[in-house]
């Protein structure tokens, strides 16, 4: 169910390290593709934009896109084995 399927997100980033969502970044991973449009330091304390090709979220409080990719796509059948 699913399969082939791609989804965009555009949020805070994704913490795709999370075995949830696969563990890894790139081509033949759950998160396959993505970008950091603003930078890990951007935030309420830091406006400076410095974008970068790696997309991982540092899990936060300000995070929120992990939270968005886990509902649509993670795989939990491990936590209930």
């Amino acid at each position: 169910l699913g399969e082939g399927i791609r989804v965009a997100i555009i949020d805070t980033g994704v913490y795709y390290l999370h075995p949830a969502l696969g563990g890894c970044f790139g081509p033949g991973c759950k998160v396959g593709f993505g970008y950091d449009l603003v930078g890990d330091s951007f935030g309420s304390s830091n406006s400076q934009i410095i974008p970068d090709s790696d997309p991982i979220d540092n899990c936060s409080e300000d995070s929120h896109g992990t939270h968005v990719a886990g509902i649509l796509a993670a795989n939990a059948s491990f936590f209930f084995k």
